[in-house]
């Protein structure tokens, strides 16, 4: 009945690369413990990761959605922005490109360092058609970033792809 220990059983089952047998476990868990691991970002990320591993994206999806409705705790920043980036990629996959740069830009609002975030809105940016934003939110990016970003053959094809479009 430990929640501990189900969530450490079924998270290292996922990072072994056994999603589906962390799947099967999570079908195992007692009521008690669940409920309060349905409260538990680290846990609801973990799970949303085994759903897409196994191409349940539509679940991984609402999985992500329901953590971002939790409460943080205040050091927990980091964990709500991994998980914003995560939702933003899986809305990327399913060609919901509108509600994905909004999260990448209200993460941008938070956390002008998150480097996945600025490849995420340019790279949706460029997919909608909207080069001159994109365009806009290279310049925008900082310095440090944009270079350790251009380290990346697809954001750098990206940004090629954008500068093309602006002749």
């Amino acid at each position: 009945a430990s929640v501990e220990n189900w969530r450490g059983l079924f998270i290292a089952q996922y990072e072994a690369g056994n999603a589906a047998l962390a799947l099967a476990t999570d079908k195992r868990i007692p009521a008690t413990p669940y409920l309060q691991l349905m409260n538990d970002p680290p846990f609801l990320q973990a799970l949303a990761s085994a759903y897409s591993a196994v191409g349940r994206n539509g679940e991984a999806q609402t999985t992500l959605e329901n953590a971002l409705k939790l409460i943080f705790a205040p050091n927990a920043k980091g964990l709500r922005r991994t998980i914003q980036i995560q939702l933003a990629g899986l809305l990327v996959a399913a060609n919901h490109l509108e509600p994905a740069a909004a999260i990448y830009a209200q993460v941008l609002a938070d956390d002008k360092g998150n480097a996945a975030a600025w490849q995420g809105l340019v790279g949706v940016q460029h997919t909608m058609g909207n080069d001159q934003e994109a365009l806009k939110t290279i310049q925008s990016m900082p310095p440090d970033l944009y270079a350790t970003a251009m380290r990346d053959s697809g954001f750098e094809v990206t940004v090629a792809s954008v500068y093309q479009a602006d002749k």
